[in-house]
Protein backbone atom coordinates (compact mmCIF):
# COMPACT_ATOMS: atom_id res chain seq x y z
CA UNK A 1 0.00 0.00 0.00
CA UNK A 2 2.62 2.11 0.44
CA UNK A 3 3.67 2.57 -3.39
CA UNK A 4 0.47 2.72 -4.03
CA UNK A 5 -0.40 5.41 -1.17
CA UNK A 6 2.81 7.86 -2.61
CA UNK A 7 2.53 7.69 -6.03
CA UNK A 8 -1.24 8.54 -5.76
CA UNK A 9 -0.24 11.28 -3.45
CA UNK A 10 2.48 12.33 -5.91
CA UNK A 11 0.07 12.22 -9.18
CA UNK A 12 -2.73 14.61 -6.41
CA UNK A 13 -4.83 11.62 -6.98
CA UNK A 14 -6.53 9.92 -3.58
CA UNK A 15 -5.22 6.97 -2.82
CA UNK A 16 -7.45 3.76 -2.07
CA UNK A 17 -8.07 2.72 1.59
CA UNK A 18 -10.30 0.13 2.01
CA UNK A 19 -12.47 0.58 5.16
CA UNK A 20 -12.38 3.95 7.55
CA UNK A 21 -8.72 3.93 7.89
CA UNK A 22 -8.34 3.22 11.34
CA UNK A 23 -6.68 -0.39 10.18
CA UNK A 24 -3.26 -0.16 11.80
CA UNK A 25 0.34 -2.17 10.43
CA UNK A 26 3.78 -2.33 11.66
CA UNK A 27 5.44 -0.83 9.03
CA UNK A 28 9.49 -0.75 8.31
CA UNK A 29 12.05 0.82 6.22
CA UNK A 30 13.80 -1.96 3.77
CA UNK A 31 17.30 -0.55 5.65
CA UNK A 32 15.97 -2.38 8.81
CA UNK A 33 15.15 -6.03 6.63
CA UNK A 34 18.36 -5.57 5.53
CA UNK A 35 20.22 -5.03 8.49
CA UNK A 36 18.09 -8.36 10.10
CA UNK A 37 19.20 -10.13 7.43
CA UNK A 38 22.94 -9.58 7.93
CA UNK A 39 22.52 -9.97 11.53
CA UNK A 40 20.93 -13.18 10.63
CA UNK A 41 24.25 -14.13 8.60
CA UNK A 42 26.01 -14.00 11.82
CA UNK A 43 23.78 -15.53 14.40
CA UNK A 44 24.79 -17.47 17.20
CA UNK A 45 23.53 -21.35 16.82
CA UNK A 46 20.20 -20.53 18.96
CA UNK A 47 19.40 -18.71 16.17
CA UNK A 48 19.68 -20.91 13.22
CA UNK A 49 16.32 -22.02 11.92
CA UNK A 50 14.16 -19.47 13.66
CA UNK A 51 11.78 -17.45 12.58
CA UNK A 52 11.51 -13.58 13.42
CA UNK A 53 9.53 -10.87 12.88
CA UNK A 54 11.20 -7.76 11.42
CA UNK A 55 9.29 -4.56 11.42
CA UNK A 56 9.25 -1.72 14.13
CA UNK A 57 7.15 -2.69 17.00
CA UNK A 58 4.69 0.06 16.75
CA UNK A 59 0.91 0.59 15.31
CA UNK A 60 0.52 3.43 12.42
CA UNK A 61 -2.92 4.03 10.75
CA UNK A 62 -3.45 4.30 7.29
CA UNK A 63 -4.77 7.15 7.60
CA UNK A 64 -1.48 8.43 9.58
CA UNK A 65 0.03 7.16 6.82
CA UNK A 66 -1.81 9.22 4.32
CA UNK A 67 -1.26 12.26 6.61
CA UNK A 68 2.54 11.49 6.54
CA UNK A 69 2.97 11.60 3.36
CA UNK A 70 1.16 14.49 2.60
CA UNK A 71 3.47 16.40 5.17
CA UNK A 72 6.10 15.12 3.27
CA UNK A 73 5.17 16.63 0.01
CA UNK A 74 3.19 19.50 1.80
CA UNK A 75 0.37 18.63 -0.16
CA UNK A 76 -3.21 17.81 1.33
CA UNK A 77 -4.84 14.97 -0.61
CA UNK A 78 -8.02 12.71 0.69
CA UNK A 79 -7.89 9.31 0.58
CA UNK A 80 -10.55 7.85 -1.17
CA UNK A 81 -13.21 5.12 1.04
CA UNK A 82 -14.11 1.77 -0.55
CA UNK A 83 -15.84 -0.30 1.34
CA UNK A 84 -13.66 -2.65 3.34
CA UNK A 85 -12.81 -5.96 2.24
CA UNK A 86 -13.89 -9.27 3.53
CA UNK A 87 -11.10 -10.77 5.36
CA UNK A 88 -8.34 -8.16 5.47
CA UNK A 89 -6.57 -7.63 8.80
CA UNK A 90 -7.61 -4.74 11.00
CA UNK A 91 -4.91 -4.19 13.33
CA UNK A 92 -0.99 -5.94 12.86
CA UNK A 93 1.94 -5.32 15.44
CA UNK A 94 5.00 -7.39 15.16
CA UNK A 95 6.58 -8.71 18.35
CA UNK A 96 10.06 -8.05 17.55
CA UNK A 97 11.58 -9.15 21.21
CA UNK A 98 12.96 -12.53 19.41
CA UNK A 99 15.10 -10.57 16.67
CA UNK A 100 16.42 -7.91 19.66
CA UNK A 101 17.34 -10.97 21.82
CA UNK A 102 18.75 -13.78 19.07
CA UNK A 103 19.37 -11.29 16.72
CA UNK A 104 20.96 -8.44 18.90
CA UNK A 105 18.51 -6.56 16.23
CA UNK A 106 16.58 -3.44 16.95
CA UNK A 107 15.33 -0.86 14.10
CA UNK A 108 17.13 1.89 13.04
CA UNK A 109 14.79 3.64 10.77
CA UNK A 110 11.53 4.65 12.58
CA UNK A 111 8.61 5.14 10.66
CA UNK A 112 8.35 8.83 9.75
CA UNK A 113 12.44 8.86 8.69
CA UNK A 114 11.51 5.40 6.69
CA UNK A 115 8.46 7.27 5.36
CA UNK A 116 10.67 10.44 4.35
CA UNK A 117 13.19 8.05 2.62
CA UNK A 118 10.86 6.35 0.55
CA UNK A 119 8.84 9.47 -0.96
CA UNK A 120 12.22 11.31 -1.65
CA UNK A 121 13.29 8.11 -3.72
CA UNK A 122 9.97 7.48 -5.62
CA UNK A 123 10.21 11.49 -6.03
CA UNK A 124 13.78 11.10 -7.87
CA UNK A 125 11.96 8.11 -9.96
CA UNK A 126 10.00 10.86 -11.33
Amino acid sequence: MIPRFITAILRDQSPVIFGDGSQTRDFSHVENIIEANRLACEAPNEALGQSFNIACGGRISLLDLVDTVNKILGKNVKPKFDPARPGDILHSQADIAKAEKLLGWKPKVDFPEGIAKTVAWYQRQG
